[in-house]
């Protein structure tokens, strides 16, 4: 079975997990920016819709038809957005930005055990970084986190053509099941 990526875009903006279509293991989409970030609405305008398709799209055509299990919520990719208590200065300055968020998160009440968490933070992380995880047991967390003001990057324009930020989420939410060391 091919995975959906067929959701239609979402047209208002969520700030909590919805309840779950599924109890099963999955990931959940946060779209998150700093206190005084700008809000470029990634998260209703279909773009991390297409990204998460994209990449769970590609996994599948190189795996033997596996996928991701995404969150969803009657049957659409459950979004959360989520405004971080730092600022843009404070977060980029922050050397283990992934983990400072991901502990915002669970602070927030983001804390399901069955499920792993894919940040896309609109806003600059670290020099020199694009993203970044937690990778159980060495680094404890749920969250692989891409700061999207980092890297001059593009996201996939259809869920056929996963493009960087598909790749690097992809990579990232490996390293949170403590993979690819």
């Amino acid at each position: 079975m091919r995975p959906a990526h067929e959701w239609q875009r979402r047209v208002c903006q969520v700030e909590s997990d919805r309840p779950d279509d599924s109890g099963r293991h999955q990931i959940h989409v946060i779209y998150a920016i700093a206190a005084d970030g700008s809000d470029r609405s990634l998260d209703t305008d279909g773009t991390l819709v297409t990204s998460t398709a994209a990449f769970n799209h590609w996994l599948f055509d190189r795996t033997p038809g596996r996928a991701l299990r995404l969150d969803t919520y009657g049957g659409q990719l459950d979004i959360t957005f989520f405004r971080s208590a730092k600022t843009t200065a404070q977060l980029a300055a922050d050397k283990r930005l992934a983990t400072t968020l991901d502990a915002e998160l669970t602070t927030a009440g983001f804390t399901d055990a069955h499920k792993k968490y894919a940040v896309y933070y609109d806003g600059p992380g670290p020099t020199g970084s694009c993203g970044g995880a937690a990778w159980p047991p060495a680094i404890p967390g749920r969250s692989a986190v891409m700061y999207l003001g980092s890297c001059p990057n593009r996201f996939a324009s259809s869920p056929a053509g996963a493009a960087y930020w598909e790749w690097v989420m992809l990579h990232d939410l490996f390293h949170t099941f403590g993979l690819v060391a």
